[in-house]
This record gives C-alpha cells, sequence and structure tokens, in this order.
C-alpha cells in the first residue's frame, strides 16, 4: 500500500494539517505549522495569559493539558492562568498546595498545565524539586545555573525577582533596586527555635534563636571557674600538705591551711593564685595555679558549598 493520509483540523477559517502518514512506508510526520497545545505565553508574571489556536473549549475540559513558555518568574503563591480570554484560575501544584515565588523560574521556562474541573484551578505538572532560597548541599566547585552562594552578597531586584520576593530584607537592606543574600560563611545553621523549646538561648547561644536571620555562637570559649573540675588532694602516712591563696568554695582566703596526714579536702579550681605542696620523706610535690582554658567549640566537620537557588 502506497500514498499519504493526512490529518486536518478546521481552525474556523481553513484546513490545516495536524500529521501526515506514509503508507509505504509507515512514518508519521507532524505539521510544524498546525495546531497545538503550546504557545508562547503573555500577561504578567502572576496574570498569566496565552491565545491558542484553535482555542480550548469554552467548558474546560477534565484532565486536558495546555503548555506555554514564560516570561517571567511568578512572584506570588497565587498566580493565575487565562487561555484565551476564556477563565482566569489559579494555579497550584502537588495536589492543590500553593505555589511559592519562583516555581514558574521565569523567562523561558518550559510549562505544562493540567485542568482539575473538580477544584477549577490548574495543576502544574513540573514544579522544581528545590524551592527558590532553598539551600542544597553541593560538593562540587562550579555551580549550576540559578544557584548562588549565600556570602552576604547583593543582588539586583530586577535579575532575581523571585528570590527578592521569598528574601526581602531579612538579610539587610541595600537600596537601590537589591537586596541582600543571607551570609553562611562558616558557619552550621540550626532549625529556627520558633516553637518556644529555648533550646539556643539555654545553650548559651548569646542570640534569640527565635528570630529568622539572627546570628550568634563562638569559634572558641574560655571555661569560667564553675566549669572546671575540683582538684582533690587526698594526703596519706606521715604527709604533711598545705594551701595558700586563692578563695575556698567561692568565698573565703585561703592562708596556710593544713591538711594533716590521712585527711582529704576539696576546693574548686579558679583564676587566682592556688599552690599546694606536700612533702614525705625529703622529697615535695608541687601544683601550682590553674587558669581558665580555652576550649574549640567546632565539632569534626568538612566544608563543602551550601548553594542557594535564586532563580
Amino acid at each position: 500500500m502506497s500514498g499519504l493520509v493526512t490529518l486536518r483540523q478546521y481552525t474556523g477559517s481553513t484546513w490545516q494539517a495536524i500529521w501526515t502518514l506514509d503508507l509505504s512506508t509507515n512514518e508519521l510526520s507532524f505539521a510544524a505549522s498546525g495546531p497545538q497545545n503550546w504557545v508562547a505565553a503573555s500577561g504578567t508574571h502572576d496574570a498569566i495569559t496565552a491565545t491558542y489556536d484553535p482555542p480550548p473549549p469554552a467548558s474546560f475540559v477534565d484532565g486536558m493539558v495546555l503548555s506555554f513558555r514564560a516570561t517571567s518568574a511568578n512572584l506570588t503563591t497565587v498566580p493565575t492562568f487565562n487561555p484565551n480570554g476564556l477563565s482566569s484560575n489559579v494555579i497550584t501544584k502537588n495536589g492543590g498546595q500553593a505555589l511559592a515565588p519562583g516555581d514558574i523560574p521565569g523567562a523561558g521556562a518550559e510549562v505544562a498545565l493540567r485542568w482539575n474541573e473538580g477544584a477549577s484551578r490548574w495543576e502544574l505538572l513540573n514544579p522544581p524539586s528545590v524551592p527558590v532560597g532553598g539551600i542544597v548541599p553541593y560538593f562540587g566547585g562550579t555551580l549550576p545555573s540559578g544557584y548562588a552562594l549565600p556570602q552576604g552578597q547583593n543582588l539586583s531586584a530586577t535579575t532575581y525577582p523571585a528570590a527578592n520576593a521569598v528574601l526581602g530584607t531579612t538579610y539587610g537592606n541595600p537600596g537601590g533596586g537589591n537586596f541582600t543574600m543571607p551570609d553562611l560563611r562558616g558557619r552550621f545553621f540550626f532549625h529556627l527555635d520558633s516553637g518556644g523549646s529555648g533550646r539556643i538561648t539555654a545553650a548559651g547561644g548569646n542570640f534569640d534563636g527565635t528570630v529568622l536571620g539572627n546570628t550568634g555562637g563562638t569559634q572558641s570559649r574560655n571555661l569560667s571557674t564553675n566549669q572546671i573540675p575540683q582538684f582533690s588532694f587526698t594526703p596519706s602516712g606521715a604527709v604533711s600538705s598545705s594551701v595558700s591563696g586563692g578563695t575556698w568554695g567561692g568565698q573565703n582566703e585561703i592562708t596556710g591551711a593544713t591538711i594533716a596526714g590521712g585527711g582529704s579536702q576539696s576546693w574548686p579550681i579558679n583564676a587566682s593564685n592556688i599552690s599546694v605542696s606536700s612533702s614525705f620523706a625529703g622529697n615535695s610535690i608541687s601544683i601550682g595555679n590553674a587558669s581558665p582554658n580555652q576550649v574549640p567549640m567546632i565539632p569534626p566537620a568538612m566544608g563543602i558549598n551550601c548553594m542557594m537557588r535564586i532563580a
């Protein structure tokens, strides 16, 4: 069998070819000029419009899919879509969830929407896996497009409108049409303590852990007197021991206190000069002053990039 079979569709004024089947080779080819359910969108970032030829039915069919090439990112959680001026309805994702700013990534992004008749909404079929403002651990050195390292830098709100909509002035307000990225250089981050647990404050974090973007902590710290274990000295036999200097229990001056052989005494070591000497059989042991020690606060760690999606 040979010949061509062509499927055409009437668009209101003319018949347009959609596809052609070559019966001799069984090859199916689609007409580039045929009507499709894809167009370049128009409208605004959160009131998206599109004109299809032929137009979709005035009463949208449940499950129908319309696609478009976006002109900008959505900047709110409730963008709408209006094909051919028929009806403007909200766009959702993942079974009716509100979109995040930037879920429609921006100019040139290819977007697919499915109509949900029961809920009268358009479902975004290809939302990004990481929202704008989200952090991804990254072990590479060269970042993929649409991501940046959060290093406290200022970025253009015009160039990255979705990131500006998410971050706002929380991490700085440089003005001039710019916004400031968080500065994560050399920092760990924790879940915001907004539930009232007080864990960060109680741990001596030296900042309010309930406020988004607050920073604190320290790389090292000096141990205070009550954080240093007490020193215990127990002589035995004919040993004679004496203590001088410092304070006893944080209150009384120690001057020449003597611990008899076989006795024992404990006292806190602090920043004052404390000396302990013991003598037996002509020999002596001396323990000198113990000053506060500086201890590191950083656990074993590895430095990698934490990249933030900005477009």
